[in-house]
């Protein structure tokens, strides 16, 4: 059996890294925000990739709607997001083999996503991937990426401590938050560029080039 001491577990970024989402993410929020007059394009909202929607519409509209009407609308357009993205599902390269290599390994695996409940659920169910995680994670509702607070609860519910963690992330955010949360970070570029990823312990363009000698590497 391959060892990755001292790691206990792995948790998993959900867009981006087990799917490309952020195309249909941007396409959703296009639709509702030209109703108010904004044309942000795909690389200016890139950056924002990893925070809740709430948070993405602030940070969009500063103080335009209310708290009541930012959660509306983040509603509304996860609805459109979902209906999008359930017809193109399909796991990124080398997602799969790795889940199955770290449940080989005996390690604990989570999903900790700033996604809604509803969305993860659905991704997971499409993709049949559900059987491999030991703990769902969503921060719905809670405070947005780089806050570590999504990571923190996973470890949690898994009983394994921040520091024998390992979180696999593509957003700048995410990969803020793993660091903040005291946990190794491994980075897909899938949205972000390497140069954008610097503070991730571990950087490759795709799960697919992702050996087990390069990940031992920061283990050690």
């Amino acid at each position: 059996m391959v060892s990755f001491s001292p790691l206990q577990a792995v948790i998993w970024d959900m867009d981006g890294v087990l799917i490309d989402s952020l195309p249909t993410h941007v396409e959703a929020w296009q639709v509702i925000l030209k109703r108010f007059g904004y044309d942000y394009t795909y690389e200016q909202m890139t950056p924002l990739f990893g925070m809740t929607d709430v948070n993405v519409l602030k940070t969009l509209s500063g103080e335009r709607f209310t708290e009541s009407e930012r959660g509306a609308l983040a509603q509304e357009k996860e609805s459109i997001y979902q209906d999008l993205i359930s017809q193109k599902l399909q796991p990124l390269p080398g997602v799969i083999p790795w889940l199955e290599n770290f449940r080989a390994a005996g390690l604990k695996q989570a999903l900790a996503s700033s996604s809604t409940v509803k969305s993860i659920s659905i991704i997971l169910n499409a993709l049949q991937i559900n059987s491999f995680f030991d703990a769902v994670i969503s921060g719905e509702g809670g405070p947005s990426k780089p806050n570590p607070m999504v990571f923190l609860r996973a470890a949690e519910k898994m009983t394994i401590p921040p520091q024998r963690c390992l979180v696999v992330e593509d957003a700048v955010v995410g990969v803020q938050a793993a660091k903040a949360a005291g946990m190794r970070c491994l980075a897909v570029t899938t949205t972000n560029p390497e140069e954008k990823l610097q503070q991730a312990d571990l950087i490759v363009a795709r799960l697919n080039q992702l050996t087990i000698s390069a990940l031992q590497s920061i283990l050690a």
